[in-house]
């Protein structure tokens, strides 16, 4: 659940509403800086200075008795005994079958080691499901392999291929789908593909969302030393959160003072969640702030049109992953475990993680080590150069002709020198823009443009 509240202590259900209801708003600059940097801003906080936000990981959890049960609190990890984590694991989707299979289901499923998780539990409890999958946020070599584990568990596949935004009407629908909480060329994707489901009579949509505390991605910043007292939330930010630092030069000197003190502002916020050691830090990070803002704007956005559902974010099994031996967690051993044991030749099928099998078989634990040093040896190469080199927005990636996009994010742009945000200094040619943030900038313009109404 997602709220937002204006100085006047009203409680909005959006914050295009709340927006709405200020006489005379001002943008917050370090905020609109934040969401070009991190693509979101995290906390309470919003691009407004007037506007705060409180929210939930999701809209409602699924009780084995109780069947669908409104969320309204964030639930925090915590060390403890848990069950035998594969029998509980196993038991949880089992206990939700006669809730589920009174509903038509389309999971999301992917090339990733996940949703292939989710989407195995499903399928071993006895409930039927559709799988999607978005040609918007993979390529055809994905749709590949998703293909295999569609077949592999005998249900049903779309593969969706999205409209480019090309008019005025698509581009405002998506801005008031976001309730300008989310980058708008990333929501295009899932905008279409949720229209299409509900067209298709889908009641219900499930994703492997979470998946990050029953594996070691999000700790692979300090591999191998997963025992230390002291984590770097500096390098946690460099390596995990994707920032997109901007030049200097491109700042205005109205919004320069914001902008060199926003990532000391966001660690000194990140101390709050430090715990005993730093993989622990880290996860509670990617609970509690990380992913928690992500899928509250997401399925917010989502239920225009239908229900999103996430049972790794439940609490019981994130008290699951999260108090697994960190053994357990490298090399994807939970999910290599578990799908073995109830599904081997789904396990063995490769996976977009470095072309890596989920399989516990000895020689597919072979190769995949092999595999394993030369994925993350690449990446943690290119995440250096990326640190060491000026990283910058002006770090390029070939661009799709799109002119209707290129002439709007030109403009947006320009919105963002007439509010101060960037200086004359910055480029105006997208060309100079990387596309990793168009669609945020997009976003902000149309903010500060209801704004100066």
């Amino acid at each position: 659940m997602r709220f937002f509240y204006t100085k006047d202590g009203k409680k909005h259900k959006s914050f295009l509403s709340a927006l709405d209801s200020l006489s005379n708003p001002e943008p917050h600059r370090k905020q609109v800086l934040n969401f070009i940097s991190f693509g979101a801003n995290y906390f309470d906080q919003t691009p407004v200075c007037d506007i705060t936000k409180d929210f939930t990981h999701q809209n409602f959890i699924i009780s084995s008795k109780n069947g669908f049960i409104e969320e309204k609190h964030n639930h925090h990890l915590q060390r403890e005994a848990v069950p035998e984590p594969y029998d509980s694991f196993l038991k949880f989707f089992q206990n939700r079958r006669e809730v589920l299979e009174e509903k038509k289901i389309s999971v999301d499923l992917t090339g990733g080691i996940d949703s292939r998780l989710v989407a195995c539990m499903l399928k071993h409890a006895g409930i039927s499901f559709d799988a999607t999958y978005s040609l918007g946020s993979g390529n055809q070599e994905e749709a590949l392999i998703v293909k295999q584990v569609a077949t592999c568990l005998g249900c049903k596949l779309d593969i969706i291929s999205p409209k480019e935004i090309n008019s005025d009407d698509h581009l405002n629908e998506l801005f008031s789908i976001s309730d300008g909480c989310l980058d708008l060329i990333g929501l295009n994707s899932l905008y279409q593909l949720q229209k299409w489901r509900q067209e298709k009579g889908y009641d219900l949509v499930i994703t492997g969302v979470g998946g990050e505390l029953y594996k070691d991605f999000w700790w692979l910043q300090d591999f191998p030393i997963y025992n230390s007292k002291k984590p770097d939330l500096n390098r946690l930010l460099d390596y995990r959160m994707y920032p997109n630092p901007i030049p200097d030069s491109w700042i205005d000197p109205v919004s320069s003072w914001s902008y060199e003190n926003a990532k000391q502002s966001m660690i000194k916020k990140l101390e709050s969640y430090i715990l005993p050691t730093n993989t622990e830090t880290y996860d509670n990070i990617y609970h509690q702030v990380r992913i928690r803002e992500q899928v509250s704007a997401l399925t917010c956005a989502s239920n225009n049109f239908i229900n999103v559902y996430s049972p790794l974010l439940e609490k019981e099994l994130l008290q699951t992953g999260f108090n697994l031996p960190r053994r357990k967690r490298f090399f994807n051993r939970f999910h290599r475990d578990i799908i073995t044991r109830v599904n081997p030749e789904l396990a063995k099928i490769p996976t977009t993680e470095g072309n890596m099998s989920v399989s516990n078989n000895y020689y597919h634990l072979c190769t995949d080590a092999l595999r394993y040093i030369s994925d993350k040896t690449g990446k943690s190469v290119n995440k250096l150069r990326r640190k060491y080199k000026h990283h910058s927005l002006a770090e390029k990636k070939p661009l799709k002709k799109n002119t209707y996009l290129t002439n709007k994010i030109e403009e947006a742009i320009c919105v963002l020198k007439q509010n101060k945000i960037f200086s004359e200094n910055a480029p105006h040619c997208i060309t100079e823009v990387s596309e990793n943030v168009h669609g945020r900038l997009l976003t902000i313009a149309m903010i500060l443009r209801n704004i100066n109404k």
